[in-house]
């Protein structure tokens, strides 16, 4: 029993808790919740007027300030005297410091709270005046104001939305607070400072809800002024005028760039020529350091200047084209050259000044770092430190002067480029522009194809190198293709030289001339071939690892060439039994074609390692060798006579040879018949087909027999069954049939 009444309160704790819970988080969605018992019907919630007790706080105390509207001044001032009697009545035990602290913030949070309730926000910004003229001077300060104006928009904005999240961040921890304080008991020590601390939460959250109330407006009405702006710039655009004093001005202007530039550049000289040489030194490093970012800050102004310079340039094209008075610029400027030569130096410095500023943000970086650690330590050190933050500093100076150069570039070329179209009419706005883009794109490809891709000891290879390598390739396999050519037209029109000669001399050449091609490209390039022997060496080394069969199967190929054990047209036979004609011999391989038109890729190598059978190796006469049988009791020589006269009606028969003339051969006893052979000499081109040759003199043996009555014998059986019939040669074969016949149809 006691433990299910201790079960019983553990759950009625748990409950308390999780009711608290969801109370406070009602509340901070700021929904209105009464904790009063009620009486009697449910009436409609009253505004508390309670004054907040930290020590007692009630679930709905913020709406005593928040439901105040007009006497919210009063209320501000009767809490902080509430909050000033409890202060004063407080034990001295309490009064830490974190208490008084906690008090004087709440009173800071209730000035700051009242005084941002009572601010309204920002009127509209009246839209601004545009005028019937403008000079070129006024533009780009209006299209200065817009990008000052988007500046602030958008800092302003990123402050919003920091402010949206550390506002949803401090909701979140200010429930968490609030979950914690009504969970502990009243007389709890440390109630107290934690409704201190909800309080002063609730309203620095408040102060900062205020603040973003104040802010959005202003975001608002910037982006409105920044659309203003911007149909103003618009407007500015077709209204641009100049006179004559503009022109001088800016003729002035180019004077001053010019000097400027020039002073410049002799400086950078000089700073360039004063390196510290080898930094042994913490000091001579930093010292090292500190020069590198000096002629870095050296670089951006010179490329203010060059922008400068053309700017005034260009600005004086413009003004001269915008004057309605009869003076002009004295000086000589192409104005399409200067606009082309002015937006790729745009281009160029937009890229190198992300390069100088990420250089010197880590120069900074490091330089302040150095500082922290030998501050106290290394005076000399440290003012040599504190030299690079401040040369640092300057330079980010100098590159913002430079972004802002670069944003007024953009924008009177732009100008310029419209100008030059109006006053050029469609037709030579079209030439000049098509030939702007033809430079600009062969520009591009020149810049491109003239690169570095890599180098090889020491020497760039480039696109165009590699063309041109391709190109010296293409032609020297083009020159081997047409003497190849001519060696194998010569090899069939005379009969003077040997065509597997020829073709073993086309071959070599093909290799000379192509080892040569590659040495001349590689030379085209600046390769010096005199410094290759590393190169050589690895090449060696890969060939006799990685490239070993390809390699031999190379040696081999050459082998044959030279050695001429195997040529084009040779017929041959391998071990595997594949037989057929040599077509090509290639650098790997050799190409064989069989009588029945099939290719097969040979490795060179099985050609001088393994064992070939060349049938046309030395002369193409060859003789072959037909079995035959004919039955015990035949006229050997009608068998002769037949025989050789089938023999010389082949057209593969070699005629005309007395010393090769067939011959018919009595070679043996068999089982059942005596075997002949016919053996007979066969023409050249008969040597390429064995299997039709063999088939040719077999057909025509058959034949001969058959005429003549030759009998060619059955197997042994046949005599057994002949015996019984006494000799009736007809009877026999007509019970041989018949048997046959049942052994067929069982």
């Amino acid at each position: 029993m006691k433990s299910l009444r201790w079960n019983k309160a553990r759950i009625t704790t748990g409950l308390a808790i999780a009711l608290l819970s969801i109370a406070t988080c009602i509340n901070a969605q700021e929904q209105v919740i009464s904790t009063q018992e009620p009486t009697g019907p449910i009436q409609k919630q009253q505004t508390p007027t309670q004054i907040p007790d930290p020590n007692n706080l009630r679930a709905d105390w913020w709406h005593y300030f928040e439901d105040a509207e007009d006497v919210l001044a009063t209320r501000i001032k009767e809490f902080k005297e509430h909050l000033q009697k409890v202060e004063d009545s407080l034990a001295p035990e309490v009064k830490s410091n974190t208490v008084i602290g906690l008090f004087d913030e709440i009173r800071q949070s209730l000035d700051s709270y009242l005084a941002l309730k009572s601010r309204t926000a920002l009127a509209p910004i009246e839209s601004p005046t545009v005028s019937d003229q403008y000079t070129l001077r006024s533009l780009l300060e209006l299209a200065r104001q817009i990008r000052d104006t988007e500046l602030e928009a958008d800092l302003e904005r990123d402050e919003l939305l920091h402010r949206q999240d550390a506002i949803r961040l401090a909701r979140k921890k200010l429930d968490n607070l609030k979950a914690n304080y009504f969970a502990l008991s009243i007389g709890d020590p440390g109630r107290f400072t934690l409704g201190l601390t909800i309080i002063r939460d609730r309203f620095q959250m408040a102060r900062a809800n205020e603040e973003l109330r104040l802010l959005a407006p202003q975001v608002e009405i910037k982006g409105e002024l920044i659309e203003q702006l911007r149909e103003a710039l618009d407007s500015a655009t077709s209204r641009l005028t100049a006179d004559a004093s503009d022109i001088d001005d800016y003729e002035r202007q180019l004077e001053a760039a010019n000097a400027e530039l020039a002073s410049l550049g002799e400086q950078a000289a000089f700073a360039r020529l004063r390196g510290i040489g080898i930094a042994e030194t913490p000091a001579d490093r930093a010292q090292s350091r500190l020069h590198a970012q000096r002629l870095i800050d050296f670089d951006v102004r010179i490329a203010v200047a060059t922008l400068a310079q053309t700017q005034a340039k260009l600005s004086l094209v413009l003004a001269t084209r915008l004057s309605r008075t009869e003076k002009a610029s004295t000086l000589d400027i192409d104005p399409h050259e200067s606009l082309r030569e002015y937006r790729g130096l745009l281009k160029q410095i937009e890229k190198q000044r992300s390069t100088w500023r990420n250089a010197t943000d880590r120069e900074r970086t490091a330089a302040a770092t150095h500082l922290s650690l030998t501050q106290g330590v290394d005076a000399k050190l440290a003012d040599i430190h504190r030299l690079r933050i401040r040369q640092a500093d300057d330079t980010l100076q100098v590159l913002a002067e430079l972004r802002e150069a670069l944003a007024q570039g953009g924008i009177l070329a732009e100008l310029t480029a419209t100008q030059l179209a109006q006053d050029d009419g469609w037709l030579g706005a079209w030439l000049i522009g098509s030939k702007y883009a033809v430079t600009k794109t062969w520009d591009t490809v020149v810049s491109v194809t003239t690169g570095s891709l890599f180098s090889i000891n020491e020497t760039p290879v480039t696109i165009v190198g590699l063309l041109r390598i391709l190109l010296i390739l293409a032609i020297a396999w083009w020159i081997s293709k047409v003497i190849r050519g001519g060696l194998e037209r010569l090899s069939t029109r005379t009969d003077v030289m040997n065509r597997a000669s020829l073709y073993t001399l086309g071959r070599l050449l093909h290799y000379v001339i192509l080892t040569l091609g590659v040495i001349i490209g590689l030379s085209s390039v600046g390769l010096d071939f005199t410094k290759l022997a590393l190169f050589v060496s690895a090449l060696g080394v890969g060939l006799g690892f990685g490239l070993q069969a390809i390699f031999s199967n190379f040696v081999a190929g050459l082998i044959i060439l030279f050695e001429k054990s195997l040529k084009v047209g040779d017929f041959v036979e391998l071990e595997s039994g594949v037989t057929g004609e040599v077509r090509e011999i290639n650098i790997r391989s050799t190409q064989i074609t069989t009588n029945d038109n099939i290719d097969f890729l040979v490795p060179n190598s099985e050609f001088v390692n393994g064992r070939v059978i060349n049938w046309t190796l030395r002369d193409a006469y060859r003789r072959i060798h037909v079995p035959f049988g004919v039955a015990y009791g035949s006229d050997k020589v009608l068998v002769e006579t037949a025989v050789l006269e089938a023999a010389r009606e082949v057209k593969f028969t070699l005629r005309g040879d007395k010393a090769r003339e067939p011959q018919v051969w009595l070679v043996g006893f068999g089982d059942s018949s005596l075997n002949f052979e016919l053996v007979a000499w066969l023409r050249p081109d008969a040597a390429k087909s064995p299997s039709a040759v063999h088939a040719a003199f077999c057909w025509a043996i058959e034949t001969a027999l058959k005429k003549h009555g030759i009998e060619i014998p059955f197997p042994q059986r046949d005599l057994h069954v002949r015996s019984v019939f006494g000799g009736n040669k007809q009877s026999a074969m007509d019970m041989f049939q018949s048997v046959e016949h049942a052994k067929g149809s069982t």
